[in-house]
């Protein structure tokens, strides 16, 4: 399986195609985690759907200040589900702060930036994101920000992916047609959603939780993307 070319235009993911969480979770950081030691994972994970779901309805999310209040929400509620813990309100600030602020609960893979500058000097660079606005913040103090042309941050459209309109909001921006752009995603069902626009999907498999499939294009990390293109 290989790429239609002429390729023009390449769209990558954040997660689990730049950078991972090394708690393995994006929402709870190794302290965090911490907090909740006791817990049965089962409760962990069901609280968790039942917060996030409020995440989910509400994601227009156009500053961090709202981010901030969105996620000490979402942590008063998780927490709060576990009584037992007498997590205090100190704790809910110092677990947000980290979340909204801290940059190093983060990082890049080490193929990344080499990856990413490959690409800017031979290609238009975009990016489609499910995430909120700090990470604006992150990608600058890390060197990442100016190799993009264009950037589909899904609290900026108040959506996520697989919605049409993250895809044609990037593909609008880059000025590209999508049969001639490629995007890198870790879901299947966000690169179906790509495909149904017609851009060509790759799928990155370096998360845990992500199987390869003989439906797209499939690499390991990031730098595997150039033998395709």
């Amino acid at each position: 399986m290989g790429m239609l070319k002429p390729v023009e235009g390449v769209f990558l993911d954040i997660g689990w195609t730049l950078m991972y969480p090394p708690s393995g979770s994006w929402m709870l950081s190794t302290k965090a985690k911490e907090l909740l030691r006791g817990i049965p994972q089962e409760r962990v994970r069901a609280a968790q759907d039942r917060c996030y779901q409020k995440l989910d309805d509400n994601h227009l999310v156009l500053s961090v200040d709202d981010e901030y209040r969105q996620f000490h929400e979402y942590y008063t509620e998780l927490y709060g589900s576990f009584p037992e813990l007498g997590i205090t309100a100190r704790q809910i600030d110092e677990i947000t702060d980290e979340k909204v602020y801290d940059d190093e609960i983060y990082t890049f893979f080490d193929d990344s930036m080499d990856t990413v500058e490959y690409l800017a000097a031979r290609y238009k660079l975009g990016i489609i994101s499910d995430t909120w606005p700090s990470i604006e913040r992150v990608l600058k103090r890390f060197g990442y920000w100016d190799a993009f042309s264009h950037i589909t941050f899904s609290c900026s459209l108040g959506i996520f992916k697989p919605h049409p309109n993250m895809y044609r909001h990037a593909l609008e921006g880059l000025g590209i047609t999508a049969q001639k752009t490629v995007f890198v995603d870790d879901f299947v069902k966000n690169l179906r959603g790509a495909q149904q626009e017609g851009m060509q999907g790759v799928l990155i498999t370096v998360s845990p939780e992500t199987e390869p499939t003989d439906e797209f294009v499939c690499i390991d990390r990031i730098s595997g993307l150039r033998k395709y293109l």
